[in-house]
């Protein structure tokens, strides 16, 4: 199946995203390897299974992007959004939170995932993606799924809100996300694939020549309340998300890699520690650009022993400014963080970013 620039419009964006995600999810593609050289200007198909099956892969030539992201093939810089840590909550939450902080944000957030949305929305030049790091909602309201149907919840709020986006969005499972132990981690895969078209447990794009690795702190053993080891404070993978993530770095294309626990609260000793999260960083560190996660909502620098950098970043529930802008250039395999300026080390609050292009078309730092 190929859809015509055309066709695409006449979808909508909605049913043209789904499209996309049908034929291996999103494809984002083009080419630090091609040095800038015009994409083909069609979807291109992939292998990725059925929407729910995790590990999905997607990629889509820029041509066909240039529509609802204003790029073009001779833009040699293009631009990512990375947010985190939303926690959109609904009419059945009930407070408080543990301190008085933590409780005005959760209030504030789902207005506050609008206003980032917006402003990232805004932005010329156009984002190509936004990828978020988990925690899209706060809670649950219940363990029976009749009543996601019958009643309006987070995950309703949250894909609306989603659907605001102008551009790809992208979202990895967070803790929040799931209801661990009071309903089985199936009970929220169910749920997610019902609610977000094309929804994955993990999944990877692949965008003009660089791969963006979302990954799942929360399908290993640690996460199995009916295991002995469960320890929700613990992330484990689980083998078979390992084997699919050393097959995706064993492509060599450079990478982002990310993931909601950071990689010290995570199990390492799962299956050897070679063959662990922080072990295949360590090994394929050359390929690994930059890992990021979520979850502590404050700006922290956290490298991988031996391995890649690895930042935390902050929460758009507590700060609108919170999100994080990544260069890169079609021409080199190089690339800079735009506003890391604004992060404010170890705090939740991010300072205001204003955006301003040189005579290049390149946001400054």
């Amino acid at each position: 199946m190929m859809l015509s620039p055309a066709e695409a419009m006449r979808l909508g964006r909605r049913r043209f995203l789904q499209a996309g995600a049908s034929l291996g999810a999103l494809s984002l593609a083009g080419g630090v390897a091609a040095c800038g050289d015009d994409a083909d200007a069609h979807l291109a198909s992939s292998s990725a299974g059925s929407p729910t099956e995790p590990g999905g892969t997607s990629s889509a030539p820029s041509s066909e992007r240039a529509s609802a992201g204003e790029v073009t093939s001779a833009s040699r810089y293009w631009y990512i959004a990375i947010i985190a840590d939303s926690h959109m909550i609904d009419e059945y939450y009930e407070g408080p939170e543990s301190n008085e902080l933590d409780t005005q944000s959760i209030l504030q957030a789902n207005e506050r995932f609008v206003l980032v949305r917006d402003f990232l929305n805004s932005l010329e030049p156009r984002l190509e993606a936004v990828f978020h790091l988990g925690d899209l909602i706060h809670t649950y309201p219940s363990t029976e799924e009749a009543f996601f149907v019958q009643n309006r919840t987070s995950l309703d709020i949250a894909r609306e809100a989603i659907d605001g986006f102008e551009v790809p969005f992208r979202f990895l499972m967070g803790n929040h996300d799931y209801f661990v132990p009071r309903a089985p981690r199936e009970f929220t895969h169910e749920l997610f694939a019902e609610k977000f078209e094309n929804w994955q447990p993990y999944h990877s794009v692949d965008l003009h020549g660089w791969k963006f690795i979302s990954l799942n702190n929360y399908l290993g053993h640690t996460w199995d309340a009916s295991d002995g080891s469960y320890e929700k404070d613990v992330g484990s993978f689980g083998e078979e998300q390992l084997q699919w993530l050393e097959a995706q770095l064993q492509e060599g294309k450079p990478s982002f890699v990310f993931l909601h626990h950071p990689h010290n609260m995570n199990d390492h000793g799962e299956f050897g520690e070679d063959f662990s999260f922080r072990g295949l960083m360590r090994t394929y560190r050359d390929t690994v650009a930059m890992t990021m996660s979520g979850h502590w909502h404050r700006w922290f620098d956290l490298r991988i022993p031996r391995g890649p950098e690895n930042w935390l970043i902050g929460s758009t529930r507590y700060d609108e400014d919170a999100f994080v802008i990544v260069e890169f250039d079609r021409e080199s395999p190089s690339w800079r963080f735009v506003n890391q300026a604004s992060w404010n080390l170890y705090s939740h609050i991010t300072d205001r970013w204003e955006p301003v292009v040189d005579d290049e078309g390149r946001f400054q730092g």
